[in-house]
């Protein structure tokens, strides 16, 4: 015999709404506590999570008691087991990334000042143990001495800038070398191009990814083992992809306009 549970069901539901029981054990959802609109624009206490290339370890950036952002480096097999790597009194780690399983590249900043001073500057390398810190590229224009254990055989930020870290096991990063067309003693001096170099982050060593580099090309398509692919050339509102030879020269792919149509 095919019985139906809907008759039922139904006049259980209705007993219970009824029941003095029920309204005692659902009392009227209390109102959303309000959030004040400026934690909405505040810093996160920890951010830029990333995991090392070999699995072992997560850096992250972690705010002290002092409120200054620190790099930390944390043990993926024993959760517990977390260090802070770089921390100083008068900056924020902007930013860092993992150069190899063992070394890492930061940037400094000052999340109290204005969004250009957040946003970091200069370049260091420091290993996931917290030794060996080395300044690879100035802080705005100055050997910023961090710290008694720190490093330098640094570059000037206005010739040289970061451009990503690779996925070689090599502990290289790539940075750009910016070149100008300096007019002396007037105005209209402008940048003509900038090549990338191969920089280790654990000695400053510094290494040449070619030659012969094209002018007005200010962004490289470089692969995670350090190979060039290609450029972005801009030249008088034009703008062309160049795509490298075999022989090493530099061939249009496409070309079109820089601000559209």
């Amino acid at each position: 015999m095919k019985m139906s549970f809907q008759p039922v069901l139904g006049a259980v539901l209705a007993a219970l709404v009824a029941s003095p029981l029920a309204a005692s054990a659902a009392p009227p959802a209390a109102a959303p506590a309000t959030v004040p609109a400026a934690s909405f624009f505040q810093f996160a206490d920890m951010n830029e999570v990333r995991i090392s290339p070999d699995g072992r370890a997560v850096a992250i950036l972690v705010r002290n008691k002092a409120g200054r952002r620190q790099l930390a480096v944390m043990d993926t097999a024993d959760l517990s087991k977390i260090k802070i790597v770089a921390s100083f009194e008068e900056f924020d780690v902007a930013w860092a990334q993992w150069a190899d399983a063992k070394s890492l590249v930061f940037s400094l900043g000052d999340e109290s000042e204005s969004a250009y001073d957040t946003r970091g500057a200069g370049l260091y390398g420091i290993g996931s143990d917290g030794e060996n810190l080395r300044v690879l590229i100035n802080f705005r224009g100055r050997n910023m001495e961090t710290g008694t254990m720190i490093k330098a055989r640094s570059l000037e930020p206005h010739d040289y800038s970061f451009d990503r870290v690779l996925h070689d096991g090599s502990g290289d990063i790539v940075i750009d070398h910016w070149t100008a067309n300096i007019k002396v003693n007037a105005f209209g001096s402008e940048w003509i191009g900038m090549s990338p170099m191969r920089m280790n982050v654990r000695t400053g060593t510094i290494t040449p990814m070619g030659k012969a580099w094209p002018d007005h090309v200010f962004d490289w398509v470089i692969d995670g083992q350090g190979q060039v692919k290609a450029g972005v050339q801009t030249v008088e509102g034009r703008t062309t992809v160049l795509a490298q030879e075999p022989d090493g020269s530099w061939k249009p792919r496409s070309q079109f306009p820089t601000y559209g149509a």
